[in-house]
């Protein structure tokens, strides 16, 4: 299932998680959209998605290596990125069964500057910053590390990390 547009986009939430430097792909983001006039469950976003963040002088050769068997324009895609020569690249699978790659969903992710662009078929734009804490002001729980909150209603304003932006 492909990501929404970004028009179509209520609210917008992402979390990167730190799974340890004794693991091969340390990081992990994972993006939930909402979509509709109103959140209907925050327990059950219209649109799930998991991406391993590969750092950019490996993404490639990782991709290419991968048991997914990517297409050619999402390999392309990786190598763009890859040539800015920075930050964490990775492919958006689903929750769920199958073969959950998603064709064209990558995220590059800045952990220094604490910055994320997602790039899909339907919506390409810099996320909102992320922070540390919970949309209560908490500290993160577990390994979840940095947490970005965005929403196109007003009424969420106080839960927002900030806008996400399209390219």
């Amino acid at each position: 299932m492909p990501f929404p547009a970004f028009a179509d986009v209520l609210a917008l939430e992402a979390t990167i998680f730190d799974n340890g430097e004794d693991k091969k792909f340390r990081h992990k983001l994972t993006l939930k959209a909402y979509t509709g006039p109103r959140i209907k469950s925050w327990k059950r976003p219209d649109w799930t998605a998991t991406a391993t963040l590969w750092p950019y002088d490996v993404a490639v050769k990782t991709a290419k290596r991968s048991k997914a068997k990517f297409t050619d324009a999402t390999l392309a895609l990786i190598e763009e990125m890859a040539a800015g020569g920075s930050g964490y690249i990775g492919v958006f699978m689903h929750t769920g069964g199958g073969s959950a790659y998603n064709d064209l969903h990558v995220v590059w992710v800045d952990l220094t500057d604490n910055r994320a662009m997602v790039y899909t078929p339907n919506c390409q734009c810099w996320l909102a910053p992320f922070e540390t804490t919970d949309a209560k002001n908490k500290p993160l729980k577990g390994n979840a590390m940095l947490h970005s909150r965005s929403s196109s209603a007003m009424a969420l304003d106080h839960w927002a990390t900030g806008d996400a932006t399209p390219l």
